[in-house]
């Protein structure tokens, strides 16, 4: 799939009239909540990249250690990975989806994990509240007691 077809079925799907890229060539999505999403396309490594921030990046050890686990496996991410932007000093949530082979309908059902993941993390970050729970039991997640170590 090209870049400019999925800007069309997001319109369509979202119902907007009209949906294009910036001059930088990403879009926005704005969600409720306050969980803007940029989409930005990597032609030359088919990639199509998607984040948001969660807020600002924290120096605390035990915050940072937390955000590293969650990222285990995607577990509690779905899929996504959190990560510190260090020239901006947030933290973000990210997935990367290989442009070439992506189907809309499974990157809008990805999209609307990634917005749910998004706004719980960043509650979990303003709240302080970092407990590890699992959101919802993800059948494409992987589970450590299937994984073969060796």
């Amino acid at each position: 799939m090209i870049f400019t077809e999925l800007t069309r079925t997001l319109a369509s799907r979202f119902g907007l009239s009209e949906l294009a890229a910036n001059q930088d060539g990403m879009i926005r999505l704005a969600f409720e909540g306050g969980i803007d999403v940029d989409i930005e396309p990597e032609t030359e490594h088919d990639a199509l990249h998607i984040y948001t921030t969660l807020g600002p990046q924290s120096e605390d050890p035990a915050v940072l250690s937390r955000l590293l686990a969650a990222n285990l496996f995607g577990k509690e991410t779905g899929g996504a990975v959190i990560a510190l932007d260090d020239f901006l000093k947030e933290c973000l949530l990210a997935r990367t989806f290989a442009l070439s082979t992506l189907d809309p309908d499974a990157f809008l059902a990805a999209l609307e994990d990634f917005v749910n993941y998004a706004e719980l993390w960043r509650n979990r970050l303003i709240s302080g509240d970092l407990t590890s729970y699992p959101v919802r039991d993800d059948p494409l997640a992987a589970r450590p007691d299937l994984m073969i170590r060796a």
